[in-house]
C-alpha cells in the first residue's frame, strides 16, 4: 500500500544550484536598485538647488551688502512695500531696498534697539492679512527663498527702522519731514558705494 512520506520532495543538484543563482541574481538586482535610489537621492535634490540658484541672480551691492532678485520678489510677493504693480515695479523696488540698506547701515550705526518679540509678532499678523485670499504665506517664503526668521528679522529691522527716523526727525516741522528725509536718503546713496546689475528687471508673468 502505497504512503505519503513526511521527507520533502528530492531535487536535483542542478535544481539547487539554479535556485541559488536566481536568488543570488535577485538580491544583486535589488541591491543595485537601492544603490542606484541612494544615488538619486543624494544628487536629485543638488541639480533642484542648483537650478533654483540659477534662476536668482544679483542686483546690486550696496557697501558689500548683497541684493538679489529675490528679495525685490520677497517685498512684492509679501506686500512689504506700497509700490503698484506695473512694468518698472521691479526697478523701483530695486530702489527702494538699496535706500532701504543704506538706512539700516545708519540705524545699526546708532544700534537701535531690536523690537519687543509682540511688536514683531503683531506686524507679522497685519503681514498675513495683507496677502490675497487664497495666498498661504508658507508657501510665499518657500518660493521666494526665506524663512519665517528671515521674514521676522526683516519686519524688526522696518520697525527699528521707523523708530530711527522718528527720533531724528522730531524737530522738523511735520509738512518739511517728508522733504528732509528724502533729502538725507540721497545723500546717503550719493556717500554709499552701489553697483547696479542691470538684467532687465520687469514684472513677473
Amino acid at each position: 500500500m502505497a504512503t505519503w512520506s513526511d521527507r520533502p520532495l528530492s531535487t536535483s543538484v542542478s535544481a539547487r544550484l539554479s535556485k541559488r543563482s536566481c536568488r543570488r541574481r535577485l538580491a544583486r538586482g535589488i541591491r543595485w536598485i537601492s544603490i542606484g535610489l541612494c544615488v538619486v537621492s543624494l544628487f536629485g535634490p543638488v541639480r533642484s538647488r542648483a537650478q533654483t540658484e540659477t534662476l536668482d541672480r544679483i542686483l546690486a551691492i550696496v557697501d558689500g551688502q548683497i541684493i538679489m532678485h529675490s528679495d525685490v520678489r520677497a517685498f512684492i510677493d509679501l506686500r512689504l512695500v506700497d509700490i503698484p504693480t506695473g512694468p518698472s515695479q521691479e526697478v523701483d523696488v530695486l530702489t527702494f531696498l538699496i535706500e532701504r540698506r543704506v538706512m539700516l547701515d545708519q540705524v545699526d550705526r546708532f544700534v537701535v534697539a531690536e523690537p519687543a518679540s509682540d511688536v514683531v509678532a503683531r506686524r507679522l499678523d497685519l503681514v498675513r492679512i495683507r496677502l490675497p485670499a487664497g495666498d498661504e504665506l508658507d508657501l510665499i517664503l518657500d518660493r521666494v527663498g526665506l524663512t519665517p526668521d528671515d521674514l521676522r528679522q526683516s519686519i524688526a529691522d522696518d520697525i527699528r527702522l521707523n523708530a530711527y527716523l522718528a527720533d531724528r526727525f522730531e524737530i522738523v516741522e511735520e509738512g518739511l519731514r517728508e522733504a528732509a528725509t528724502a533729502d538725507w536718503v540721497q545723500d546717503l546713496v550719493r556717500r554709499a558705494q552701489i553697483s547696479r546689475v542691470s538684467l532687465g528687471l520687469g514684472t513677473s508673468p
